[in-house]
């Protein structure tokens, strides 16, 4: 079975590695993702992300999941 744990504080990854590789930044866009967000997105759910940083330093809000690469996707914006 698999679980995962923060690691280096910086990822998380699986808890029998090196069979799994999978790993998960703990910052996605420069914003750390909470507890309920790794946790959804571990889960495979679609989780919303508050207070990421555009280009202009303007805050907005993203759902994203893990897509199919292993990477987090956008899935949809919001102010």
């Amino acid at each position: 079975k698999t679980t995962f744990s923060v690691l280096k504080k910086s990822f998380y990854g699986c808890s029998n590695y090196p069979e799994c590789k999978f790993t998960l930044a703990e910052h996605f866009r420069k914003k750390k993702l909470t507890k309920t967000n790794v946790k959804e997105l571990l889960e495979g759910k679609e989780t919303l992300v508050k207070g990421i940083k555009n280009k202009e330093k303007k805050p907005y809000n993203a759902v994203v999941k893990i897509g199919e690469k292993g990477y987090i996707d956008f899935i949809s914006f919001s102010k």
